[in-house]
């Protein structure tokens, strides 16, 4: 009752321990009450029955035992101050048997229960740890993505700190795997990952986006770190990734870096549409004035500069190999400036 009481009262559950403080509590006032009623010949000897029920099914092993020792003592507690005779020693060990008989057995019930309970959990965390992890890589996959993306934008809308992304795709992949077969592509998405792991800090974290694409969330990190990340990515994986000396294999990285104003899917979509400007031309030069390359880059810089950091840019810097274009966007609503580069 006054365990049912604070709960009430505070609003919250009792504690394992509070618990087995109640069931000593609840021996004690028997035994009291036992003595005050006369001894044996009243029936509330019959109430251990509640407190060696309740232990048994809250309780570890080592708190159980305790417990039916202490009550292997109490229950002899008549015979100091009543009548000794044979039957009334009968009648107290045939009721201690039974107690401990039903509280063993209620105890077992309880810790295969506890067991179980347990062994689901852990396959229920397994479960949703494999839902969110790749399989061939070890990195996590896109679901897990999406909801580290969530939490990283609002822990940095919070914390008001930069956060910046970095997504690559791999160059000549279909190559490997048309020349060389799916073992070797897979064998290549492993070194990509194993170089992603190696490069990245603890904080940062590694996805596996698509089918030979990768993410990167950087917390703390602005667009030059990313992009100095990115470039070391670049040379780690173009040093290690050669298939059979004949086919290296490269990645091309994007980078971007979370605004005020950008929700978390603006933000990927800024760092998806660089990375297709890239993707884009496979020698990575210039196309014409008015190209589909050209006319994308266009579209990507006008989307980065909504960002509200700088007030009233009109001009965005595209870096396309040695030759630097100026794309005049028009606007006057524009607010932000970004800067693209091309490898």
């Amino acid at each position: 009752m006054i365990l049912a009481y604070r709960r009430l009262d505070e609003g919250r559950p009792s504690s394992l321990r509070e618990i087995l403080r109640a069931g000593y509590f609840g021996l004690g006032a028997i035994c009291l009450l036992e003595w005050l009623a006369g001894g044996r010949d009243t029936a509330y000897h019959y109430l251990y029955m509640l407190p060696v029920l309740f232990a048994a099914g809250a309780h570890g092993r080592r708190q159980v035992l305790t417990f039916f020792a202490t009550i292997s003592i109490v229950i002899w507690a008549p015979l100091a101050y009543g009548p000794v005779n044979r039957q009334v020693v009968s009648d107290i060990g045939i009721q201690l048997i039974m107690l401990l008989a039903v509280g063993a057995a209620v105890s077992v019930l309880f810790i295969m229960m506890r067991a179980q309970r347990t062994a689901i959990r852990k396959a229920r965390k397994r479960a949703e740890l494999l839902a969110r992890r790749d399989q061939l890589t070890g990195l996590g996959n896109r679901r897990a993505f999406e909801e580290a993306l969530s939490a990283e934008v609002a822990r940095a809308r919070r914390t008001e700190t930069h956060l910046s992304v970095i997504i690559g795709d791999l160059d000549r992949f279909k190559e490997v795997n048309d020349r060389f077969g799916h073992a070797a592509g897979d064998r290549c998405l492993r070194q990509v990952a194993a170089v992603l792991t190696e490069i990245l800090r603890i904080e940062d974290a590694c996805f596996r986006w698509g089918g030979d694409e990768f993410a990167v969330l950087l917390a703390n990190s602005d667009r030059p770190d990313a992009e100095r990340l990115a470039a070391r990515v670049r040379a780690r994986v173009a040093e290690l990734c050669v298939i059979d000396g004949e086919v290296e294999v490269g990645i091309t990285c994007a980078t971007a870096e979370l605004a005020a104003s950008q929700s978390a899917s603006e933000f990927i979509a800024i760092a998806d549409e660089l990375l297709l400007a890239l993707k884009g031309d496979p020698n990575r030069r210039p196309r014409a004035p008015g190209g589909p390359g050209l006319r994308r880059a266009v579209r990507v810089a006008w989307l980065t500069a909504r960002t509200p950091e700088r007030s009233r840019a009109t001009a965005v810097r595209l870096m396309l190999g040695r030759r630097a274009i100026r794309v005049r966007l028009g606007l006057n609503d524009t607010r932000g400036a970004a800067r693209w580069h091309r490898r």
